[in-house]
């Protein structure tokens, strides 16, 4: 398997025939089921360019008559890839009459402008723009072209076959729907960026606009059946038992209200009764108990209605 180019000869430079020894194409050869060529015909005068340069057609032809499988990556003349045939792939690389070629017996000459983009009279061909980030595509037309039992239903993307008289695919904008997995299943593509911030100028200079930011997504929103405000009323519920016992604590505290621990609520201090004397009704109206003269008051904790104790004191004694 060979991938060969040919370059005419111009006014500051000689006709070439180079074998591409490129790194991923000899990989791809060899996982698609190939054999790389062996291009020792052909010396390698600049190892910085992964070619093999020929020193003539005749070496080239030498080479190619040892191949089953052969991929044309020549420039067509004018740019026209679509004129590009057996015929011309003949005449560029100086085939002789009545020599078997292998590739030509076969019917297995190719080239990798089955996609062509035309536009303002001009072509372009896909394998350039999408074989590199898509290689697992391109792996398998080869490897449908070398094995074909192996992907007998495979439609190739990238390789016409020159020797069926295999035809390119003229696309254009319209026929671009399929994005190529350049999105994940279940995704969408993103907005195209605006057509005026992708020119170029005549010096090559080209502006790429970034596409736009997507919008935010919308708040969600409130339940629409009648069982969403139930949860909304019950928190509404507590927090207002919550703030009026709140109330009432303060305004207990500030009344100076405490409760004896274990017992009720009274007002007023709570003091040992007093049997007799003058002040006892005045201060029994008052809420005031009197201890009885010579009794000895018991020492009392007295506790906010909250729990806290405010310390031990003895109750006052009033002398009635």
């Amino acid at each position: 398997v060979g991938f060969v180019t040919h370059a005419p000869a111009t006014e500051s430079a000689t006709a070439e025939w180079r074998i591409s020894a490129s790194a991923y194409l000899i990989e791809a050869i060899a996982k698609a089921g190939g054999t790389p060529l062996d291009a020792s015909s052909c010396p390698d005068d600049d190892p910085h360019d992964f070619k093999y340069l020929c020193s003539d057609a005749g070496a080239m032809e030498a080479v190619l008559r040892t191949l089953d499988v052969v991929v044309d990556e020549s420039f067509p003349d004018g740019g026209d890839y679509a004129g590009y045939s057996v015929a011309s792939f003949r005449r560029r690389f100086r085939l002789s009459d009545g020599v078997a070629y292998p590739f030509l017996e076969n019917r297995r000459l190719y080239r990798t402008d089955r996609r062509l983009s035309v536009a303002d009279g001009t072509q372009g061909t896909d394998f350039y723009e999408s074989a590199t980030p898509h290689a697992d595509a391109f792996l398998a037309d080869l490897a449908a072209v070398l094995v074909p039992s192996a992907l007998p239903d495979h439609a190739r993307r990238y390789l016409r076959n020159l020797a069926t008289g295999e035809r390119p695919l003229e696309l254009n904008a319209s026929d671009c729907t399929d994005p190529f997995f350049s999105i994940c299943p279940g995704e969408t593509a993103p907005p195209a960026p605006p057509t005026a911030a992708n020119t170029c100028s005549a010096d090559g200079y080209c502006r790429i606009g970034a596409p736009s930011a997507p919008p935010a997504p919308s708040p969600p929103s409130p339940p629409s059946d009648g069982n969403g405000a139930r949860p909304l009323a019950i928190a509404l519920a507590l927090l207002a038992v919550g703030l009026a016992a709140l109330l009432a604590l303060l305004w207990r505290r500030r009344r100076g209200i405490s409760t004896r621990a274990g017992k009720a609520p009274s007002q007023g201090l709570q003091l040992a009764e007093h049997s007799g004397g003058a002040a006892a009704p005045r201060l029994a109206s008052r809420g005031i108990r009197v201890a009885p003269r010579g009794a000895l008051p018991q020492r009392e904790e007295y506790v906010t209605p909250a729990g806290l104790a405010l310390g031990t004191s003895a109750p006052q004694v009033v002398d009635g």
